[in-house]
């Protein structure tokens, strides 16, 4: 499964993948790889959707995202809508389903 370029970075952007770290006690960062055990995927799912629930709800809403900052300080940034995050955490929510229900690992590279 491979997440847009835009809804990974609106995750870290979000703090998603520091609320699964404090809840699993793992230690997920941007550009590492792990391994999740399936049992974790129903919390992670559980988060994705309160996520969605939270920030997706209009789907005509743009979120602008800063994902850097230039040598000079400034903002690099994007902006992306939230129908197009929710297809792309759709995908991942179905991901996390399949996962559950074939008790399968979930190998991450963020």
């Amino acid at each position: 499964m491979h997440l847009s370029a835009e809804a990974s970075e609106w995750l870290f952007y979000v703090k998603f993948w520091d609320a699964v770290n404090v809840e699993l006690k793992s230690m997920l960062g941007q550009y590492e790889d792990d391994v999740l055990p399936s049992s974790d995927a129903i919390s992670i799912l559980r988060m994705a959707e309160e996520l969605e629930d939270r920030y997706l709800r209009e789907p005509s809403h743009i979120q602008n995202v800063v994902y850097g900052w230039t040598s000079q300080g400034e903002n690099l940034e994007f902006s992306v809508r939230n129908e197009d995050l929710r297809a792309s955490l759709g995908d991942f929510r179905s991901f996390l389903r399949k996962a559950i229900d074939l008790r399968s690992d979930i190998y991450c590279q963020l």
